[in-house]
């Protein structure tokens, strides 16, 4: 979830170079972000909203990765969230 705070973001950006980060692909920002943490010798990661066991009461958001969206609809999800 790493992005989605400003101040929580550039926080956890300070952390040592072998720790890698998985940034949310909702956040605003994120190609910024994640060019961030390479320069500064982080693995990055990004974030795959899937469809949680607890649906509806925890929702993924709008790109999420969900069982009644069919096989059309996650793929151009996933791409989406690769893409970013």
């Amino acid at each position: 979830g790493v992005g989605q705070h400003v101040k929580l973001t550039d926080n956890i950006l300070r952390l040592p170079e072998n720790i890698s980060l998985s940034f949310s692909p909702y956040a605003k920002d994120v190609d910024k972000w994640a060019a961030s943490a390479r320069v500064t010798g982080h693995e990055v990661y990004v974030d795959l909203p899937l469809h949680p066991s607890d649906y509806p009461a925890t929702d993924p958001g709008p790109r999420g990765i969900m069982l009644e969206k069919g096989a059309v609809l996650n793929e151009q999800n996933l791409q989406w969230v690769l893409s970013r």
